[in-house]
């Protein structure tokens, strides 16, 4: 299990490396280095996903590790850890995709990522900021799909692409391949990057007023209301940096209302509702007081999609219901919770109400802090991958249309409808 993952997403099995002697305690995403030999500057690396006493997974691995060799040593760049390596295992072609989610919750996310290419196939940490020389190869700009033109004057959100996904806990794995000649067990990591990027990691919860005993494994429940203001608009119209026309505000965007010197009111959109350009606009983090346009003549003015609307009404007495779920974890006690984060948009805050939905029991939350050594939301998936030796797992196989095009012997895949599972199997062919 593990949480905050996007259906249908495909991933593969990582073979493992496995050491003994092991000095230090390994960490997750450290670099991992081995000589390979000794009268050439070469070595082998990689990035640690996984370990236990006697094995460490890598993955990303470049060049070749040698086990019981004179150069069989290897040293975590980042951690000083150190081992000799007696074995390397073996094993390719073992793949699954994410089948189910439970504790499911759409966010708001950008795919844009500094580990991607631009619009003219140039990788964004490869370009100069100040584009001299430009080397961009985009449009005069650093080549972001929604705006290419977008430069270091340019405001994030005029840049950056923001798409609702649904994410949530692991609950079940479809389309499973094997893979073949695995001869141990192999580590598995699951990894959300448009989720894992944002950093979120587990609780340490300090609790006060506890009524009953938290349950390890239990899930525990936050509710709270956030202000929020609603305005209703009109005339909305405008220009957006890229030189489209808006419709609509863009969630997440600043707004504003200026009396031509100075703001009097500001916002985040939270959600919007327009139509033929009026319509209701939904605002938290709210400063000021918003004024009706006609009384006035302040317009309200967008950030991020350059536009400008009249202010009709207002409704400053209007709240959103939110919900936070965490996990209980190992080590909690009555008065601190060690809690694995099962929301990604909603935090756990000071001064509210946590509720165990198993135990019943509840108490006030009196501060919280980051539990550094956990893994993100995105990356923190628990997938045991068992190796299993069969001698035949298909015993017949019905051809019902052969179809064309095929090569003789060519992989192909089947798979048993209601199955979780896919076999790899190579085609023989009969008529050309």
């Amino acid at each position: 299990t593990g949480n905050l993952y996007s259906t249908n997403a495909s991933f593969r099995l990582i073979s493992n490396i496995a050491t003994v002697a092991t000095v230090n305690t390994y960490t997750n995403n450290l670099y991992f280095t081995a000589v390979v030999a000794n009268n050439v500057n070469i070595t082998a690396n990689g990035i640690l996903i996984g370990s236990n006493t006697n094995f460490i997974g890598l993955d990303s691995v470049n060049n070749t590790f040698y086990p019981n060799t004179i150069h069989s040593y290897i040293r975590g760049l980042t951690s000083n850890s150190y081992a000799n390596l007696e074995f390397v295992s073996t094993g390719s072609g073992a793949t699954f995709q994410i089948g189910s989610l439970n504790n499911t919750e759409t966010v708001l996310l950008t795919p844009d990522l500094l580990s991607s290419n631009n619009t003219g196939n140039i990788p964004f940490i490869n370009i100069n900021l100040d584009l001299n020389p430009d080397n961009a190869n985009a449009s005069g700009g650093f080549g972001f799909v929604k705006f290419p033109g977008a430069d270091i004057n340019t405001t994030l959100l005029d840049a950056l692409r923001f798409t609702n996904i649904n994410i949530g806990e692991i609950s079940s794995l479809k389309g499973i391949n094997p893979g073949s000649d695995y001869n141990v067990d192999p580590f598995i990591l699951v990894y959300e990057r448009d989720v894992a990027g944002y950093k979120r990691k587990d609780y340490i919860i300090n609790i006060s007023s506890v009524s009953g005993s938290f349950a390890v494994g239990e899930k525990i429940l936050q509710t709270s209301n956030i202000s929020s203001v609603v305005l209703t608009v009109n005339t909305f119209s405008g220009t957006s940096a890229n030189g489209s026309s808006t419709s609509n505000f863009d969630v997440g965007e600043f707004v504003y209302q200026s009396n031509g010197s100075s703001n009097i009111a500001t916002g985040i959109v939270y959600s919007s509702s327009l139509s033929g350009g009026a319509g209701d606009v939904r605002l938290i983090d709210v400063t000021g007081v918003f004024q009706l346009t006609p009384i006035n003549g302040y317009l309200l003015n967008t950030l991020s999609t350059g536009a400008t609307a009249n202010i009709s009404s207002t409704n400053t007495s209007t709240t959103i219901a939110t919900s936070a779920y965490g996990e209980v974890k190992t080590g909690s006690n009555n008065t601190n919770l060690f809690v694995k984060r099962l929301s990604f948009g909603v935090e756990f805050g000071v001064g509210n109400t946590i509720i165990g939905l198993t135990s019943g029991a509840n108490a006030i939350i009196s501060s919280t802090l980051e539990q550094a050594n956990s893994l993100p939301i995105g990356e923190n998936a628990n997938i045991d991958g068992d190796v299993q030796i069969a001698n035949s797992v298909v015993k017949s196989l019905s051809v019902i249309d052969s179809g064309y095009g095929y090569l003789d012997g060519e992989n192909v895949f089947l798979e048993k409808i209601g199955s979780a599972y896919i076999v790899t199997a190579q085609t023989e062919l009969i008529k050309q």
